[in-house]
């Protein structure tokens, strides 16, 4: 993923449905994407990652997140799940 000023942000899909996700994004914001909006086959719990802007408060896409890229952060975030 290559995002040319903005810096790449990670966010975890909390649940899937018929047509939309519910994403957590790094700011700790629920928000609802259509399903076409993220990567094929997405499941819950999955990690994912977008350009951070300071023109758009809520990205347009999400994308997965490259294989190098250290994902500790997400680790933390998960304990603070409730099931």
């Amino acid at each position: 993923m290559i995002c040319l000023v903005a810096p790449v942000e990670m966010a975890i899909v909390d649940r899937v449905e018929d047509e939309s996700a519910r994403v957590e994004l790094a700011s700790m914001e629920l928000v609802d994407f259509h399903i076409g909006r993220l990567p094929v086959g997405v499941k819950e719990g999955e990690v994912l990652c977008y350009c951070a802007s300071n023109r758009w408060v809520r990205p347009t896409g999400l994308r997965r997140c490259p294989e190098s890229m250290d994902q500790v952060f997400t680790e933390e975030r998960r304990t603070l799940w409730s099931w």
